[in-house]
């Protein structure tokens, strides 16, 4: 858990993560230009607090399997890689998170949103309403972003390309 105002920034290696990551209420994790992201397999990132990915046109920030070869190089050792359509879970802001400061601004996400019976998007939106913009969804299982009934995010200027189902899809409920 992230529990304290944190920021990844370290460039020259990619972020493995190897478990499931939480960023706590009250807390921010800001992620800088040129990050790489990778999630294990079945793993997942959700936001309790506030996540702030803070990519550039030239420099985005990437979220991606661990299997991706093609950024980061080779970060779990195992040679060349296949990856595939949901290899890792998703990115969830829960209804907890900090609406009014998460962003996602230029970074790609791919290869997110496991098909599992509750079928979320590489973004998955639990009663959330951050602020999406210039963001490419690629190669993702299910759709690009899921999202409540409740949930009323910011979407501007994002590209969707080659996923399995639609960009947004919305889950009724009571």
């Amino acid at each position: 858990t992230v529990d304290q105002t944190s920021s990844w920034n370290v460039t020259d290696v990619s972020y493995y993560l190897l478990d499931n990551v939480t960023v706590g209420v009250g807390s921010t994790l800001t992620v800088e230009p040129d990050v790489i992201v990778k999630l294990g397999l079945a793993r997942r990132l959700t936001v309790n607090g506030a996540l702030r990915v803070l990519g550039t046109g030239a420099d985005p920030v990437y979220f991606t399997s661990y299997r991706d070869d093609t950024i980061g190089g080779d970060t779990n050792g195992d040679g060349a890689s296949t990856c595939s359509r949901g290899d890792w879970d998703w990115i969830e802001f829960t209804d907890t998170s900090d609406d009014t400061t998460s962003l996602i601004e230029n970074a790609v996400i791919r290869y997110g949103g496991k098909d599992y019976s509750e079928s979320q998007g590489a973004i998955h939106l639990s009663e959330a309403s951050p602020m999406i913009e210039n963001t490419t969804f690629e190669d993702n299982d299910m759709c690009s972003l899921t999202a409540d009934l409740r949930s009323f995010p910011t979407l501007t200027g994002n590209t969707y390309q080659d996923n399995d189902r639609n960009a947004l899809c919305l889950k009724g409920g009571t």
